[in-house]
């Protein structure tokens, strides 16, 4: 499975879970139907976890900046971050892709269903809260408090990347919409 299919894939099915959530499911179907933005997200989302790879690999020379790779590097105990493709060829890893979305549902605060100037912010919002949710409970196991830590650290070392390495790609925050 390449790295388009597995998004698609789990674009889909974030869109079944949260169908409910009018502005969500509004975003994952505009990326649905808009294949050349759903691409450039993709693309983007891989160069930025490519790149947090590279910085949790190499702790000498990790920018000050990125303090949260710091503290995400210490949360994945020596393990790298798995790429969309390989989650989604794995069964086990898939099926808690889903258990992800269904955790989610609850407990992603109120700016995912609100109206948002960017038509793709919620979607890609939820989608890098689960991805770190679902980072954390592969790492740490279901709930854990530690798995919440792991959840928070790779949001905010993946924003600190996005910010200062992909500046043009700010679509992924709220404090971009000003």
């Amino acid at each position: 499975m390449t790295e388009q299919q597995a998004a698609e894939t789990t674009r889909r099915w974030a869109r079944f879970h949260f169908r409910r959530m009018p502005h969500v499911k509004g975003s994952l179907e505009y990326l649905g139907t808009n294949k050349q933005e759903r691409i450039e997200r993709v693309d983007t989302f891989e160069q930025v976890v490519t790149r947090l790879n590279d910085l949790l690999g190499d702790p000498n020379h990790t920018p000050p900046a990125y303090a949260d790779v710091n503290q995400l590097r210490n949360d994945m105990n020596g393990k790298r971050i798995p790429s969309l493709a390989t989650i989604m060829d794995s069964p086990e890893m898939a099926d808690a892709v889903n258990r992800t979305f269904e955790f989610g549902k609850g407990d992603f605060p109120s700016w995912a269903d609100a109206a948002m100037r960017s038509p793709t912010m919620p979607a890609m919002g939820v989608f890098l809260e689960g991805f770190g949710y679902f980072l954390g409970t592969y790492i740490h196991g279901e709930q854990s408090n530690q798995a919440l830590a792991t959840k928070g650290a790779f949001v905010r070392g993946f924003e600190e990347v996005l910010l200062v390495e992909h500046p043009n790609h700010r679509y992924w925050m709220m404090s971009s919409i000003g």
